[in-house]
């Protein structure tokens, strides 16, 4: 595990965004419609953002942080 990693997750920020997706229900059944588009995090931030609201997580993590690592999101996503 490198110093930056968290629980197995690129880092916080990153984790907290794929925590908070994945334990909500609403939001996993919303996310689990993205798994096979192109850029599946992208397209799912910007339709929380456009249809919900929603920029951030429950812990102020913006769904636009510059330390999320979008590729691993899309991964998980595409794995959920």
């Amino acid at each position: 595990m490198t110093k930056e990693e968290f629980l197995g997750w690129p880092n916080w920020e990153t984790w907290n965004v794929a925590l908070w997706l994945g334990t909500e229900y609403c939001l996993y059944l919303c996310m689990c419609g993205y798994k096979t588009y192109p850029q599946p995090f992208r397209s799912l931030r910007r339709d929380l953002m456009e249809q919900i609201g929603y920029i951030s997580t429950k812990d102020r993590v913006s769904l636009w942080n510059h330390k999320l690592d979008v590729n691993r999101l899309d991964e998980w996503i595409r794995e959920s």
